[in-house]
């Protein structure tokens, strides 16, 4: 079988953490605690798309967003997937924070007077490689990304099939809109609206829409983007969510301790400007980034304690490389270590 481009990279950065090997751009570690008394670090990212381990598919990033959003699918009855592409014409008029938000906080808006009372939304900014249709080739640096700014809102709604899609209520009403929304504010007639709507009751089509919504599209750096849409959030819900199940294995992504037993017990990250105490022999790596201080260990004379605090990536790789060469004492020097 062969391995995706986020099974690779999964792969990846769990070898690499789990051999106590931090990301190039790691900003340090945050400590936390749940009210049990479990104790945790996670790793902290850059979090940019354009970060060549952050906006990697399958990376610690990619798969956090992930396992926060597929509690909110489970709890929705249909899952309608809807994308709105923004006109040619108009693109660059929405290379502006305040006007890229407003967008769809007013889209938002229509679809909730349309009844879907809660959804998920998030802004791809870039399409795909024309040339190896998000493949990757020596045009797009092997990212599959495309270099021109095409943003296009992905939408997760509660909505099943929808017969004769094109001319029903649903469309005629939504092109409506968008075409008083371009002309009132850009004063732009687009006769025609980019809209798509799909529907799928199957779990692995599902699980492939969410990985593809959550993914990085802004993969090639582009300077005007990037100060242009500086700390924008593209992610965004709406509604209440009190039928939302989240699973064992996306509890640390949710901020829930995965070491108390049949409940949801958060956990309190303290800044990553304070210092820990840890002792690398108790950490048990987890997944994604996060490892678990077992209290056993923590205080043991198997290992040198050292402080974990907000410190460049350097400072703490040096640190963290003493473990990562213990148990490889008995690999001869000439045979490589490949760690991803």
């Amino acid at each position: 079988m062969k391995k995706t481009r986020y099974l690779k990279g999964k792969n990846h950065f769990e070898k690499m953490y789990s051999a106590y090997v931090l990301p190039g751009c790691s900003k340090g570690f945050l400590p936390g605690s749940c009210p049990s008394g479990h104790q945790f670090v996670k790793n902290v990212l850059c979090c940019k798309e354009y970060c060549p381990d952050c906006g990697k598919d399958g990376s610690p990033i990619h798969r956090t967003r992930i396992d926060r959003w597929m509690p909110y699918i489970r709890a929705l009855k249909n899952v309608g997937y809807l994308v709105v592409t923004v006109p040619q014409e108009i693109r660059y008029e929405l290379l502006d924070k305040a006007k890229l938000m407003k967008f769809r906080t007013d889209l938002k808006a229509k679809l909730k007077k349309m009844g879907y009372d809660r959804g998920l939304m998030r802004f791809h900014l870039f399409g795909d490689c024309k040339q190896c249709q998000g493949h990757g080739c020596e045009d797009c640096k092997q990212t599959g990304a495309g270099s021109n700014y095409n943003p296009h809102l992905n939408i997760i709604i509660d909505q099943g099939y929808i017969p004769d899609i094109q001319n029903s209520k649903f469309r005629i009403e939504l092109d409506n809109f968008l075409k008083r929304y371009w002309k009132k504010h850009f004063n732009k007639i687009v006769p025609v609206i980019n809209l798509k709507f799909t529907y799928t009751t199957d779990a692995q089509k599902i699980g492939h829409i969410v990985k593809y919504i959550c993914r990085s599209t802004f993969k090639i750096y582009n300077e005007e983007v990037a100060e242009s849409l500086h700390n924008s959030r593209l992610t965004s819900t709406w509604g209440k969510w009190p039928d939302k199940f989240i699973k064992k294995e996306e509890k640390l992504s949710n901020n829930l301790c995965v070491k108390c037993e049949n409940k949801h017990s958060l956990i309190k990250w303290e800044s990553l400007k304070k210092t820990e105490h840890v002792e690398r022999k108790g950490m048990e790596y987890l997944k994604n980034g996060f490892y678990y201080i077992a209290p056993d260990l923590l205080f043991g004379n198997g290992g040198r304690a050292a402080k974990i605090k907000n410190a460049n990536r350097r400072n703490i790789e040096s640190k963290l490389r003493t473990t990562y060469n213990n148990p490889l004492k008995h690999i001869k020097r000439n045979q490589a270590v490949n760690v991803g």
